[in-house]
Order: C-alpha cells, then sequence, then structure tokens
C-alpha cells in the first residue's frame, strides 16, 4: 500500500522539494520563530477567534498568522470548537492560547 504522507525529499530528482528548501530556510532565518510568537501573542490578545478574524485584527493578507498557528500547538495554543468565521462566513475553527 503507497503512503500518503507528504515527503520532504523528492526520490525522483534526488533532492529535498522546494517546500522543504524553503521552509529549512525560513528556520533558519529566524523569520518562522518571530511569527509564531506573533500568532501566540495575537491569540493571547483575542482567543477564541479563527485564523482569518485573527489576521483581520492586525490587517494581515499575507496568511504569516494561518500559517504558524498549527506550529504553535500543544505547546502555546489549542484548536477550539468550529464556528462560522465572521470574515469568510465558512466554519472555521477557533483558536485559544494554553494557559
Amino acid at each position: 500500500m503507497a503512503s500518503t504522507q507528504p515527503t520532504l525529499f523528492d526520490p525522483h530528482r534526488n533532492q529535498l522539494t522546494t517546500s522543504a528548501v524553503a521552509k529549512q530556510q525560513i528556520e533558519a532565518s529566524g523569520t518562522a520563530a518571530a511569527d509564531r510568537a506573533f500568532a501566540v501573542e495575537l491569540v493571547r490578545a483575542y482567543p477564541g477567534k479563527t485564523a482569518s478574524e485573527l489576521e483581520n485584527k492586525v490587517g494581515c493578507r499575507d496568511g504569516k498568522v494561518r500559517k504558524r498557528l498549527a506550529e504553535c500547538v500543544p505547546e502555546d495554543l489549542r484548536r477550539g470548537s468550529v464556528k462560522p468565521c465572521d470574515i469568510t462566513g465558512r466554519d472555521c475553527v477557533t483558536w485559544w492560547p494554553v494557559n
């Protein structure tokens, strides 16, 4: 049975995928850590909001917050219940700080 898990290595080209390379570059620059800290502080300021609602609070349109939220689970954030998002109108998960 073939695995459906995404891989960071492309065996056909014998190299890391472009996503893996980009991740390494972002992690090395320290940008990801700063973005995670920003996302955690935003959730602490506005608990129970969806990713789109959080980004709307700070005028973020580049997805910087939403990309980092899941990376902060379970140490700093937790996923809450699903609710209709005030921005998109779709059912979306809410985000809550841990402690």
